[in-house]
């Protein structure tokens, strides 16, 4: 991939969502959200894990417009990925609040980090009842194609 290439493009360029402050230690798993699958990497890689809370939080969405792997997609974003990742609950929070823009797509993916290693949330929701979650390391080597309107979510300063 070329350096200057573009990858992503905002979904809304001139709106920044927010997901409000959470209180609690609901995770991708513990939310009872994902009513199709849970990806039983989620469990052998022990990411169903208690979160801590977190304050209010900006997000960007971003749609992806050119062929990637995911290291690609994050880092095109921010090199320092830390800066980009939401805790599970937030994740969950996203589900909740914004579930129409998950409808609006083939998959949105969400990076967060657990025992200081990347992963992505795959979140697949074609209705209420038929949601799935896969995860994914960071340095998966499948390429995401672009003409499925794949969304990407990420916190931003």
């Amino acid at each position: 991939m070329r350096d200057n290439q573009k990858l992503l493009e905002p979904l809304f360029k001139t709106i920044t969502l927010s997901l409000k402050a959470l209180e609690g230690s609901v995770n991708l798993h513990s939310a009872g959200i994902f009513k199709e699958k849970i990806d039983p990497y989620y469990f052998h890689w022990s990411l169903d894990v208690k979160q801590s809370n977190s304050e209010e939080t900006k997000i960007r969405v971003y749609e992806l417009i050119a062929d990637a792997r995911f290291k690609s997609i994050f880092t095109y974003l921010d090199k320092d990925l830390k800066k980009l990742c939401l805790t599970q609950g937030q994740i969950v929070e996203y589900f909740k609040t914004y579930n129409l823009f998950l409808k609006s797509c083939r998959s949105t993916f969400f990076l967060f980090e657990e025992k200081e290693v990347f992963y992505v949330a795959n979140i697949s929701a074609l209705d209420v009842d038929e949601s799935s979650l896969e995860v994914y390391q960071i340095n998966e080597w499948r390429k995401w194609h672009k003409n499925f309107q794949h969304r990407v979510v990420v916190k931003t300063s």
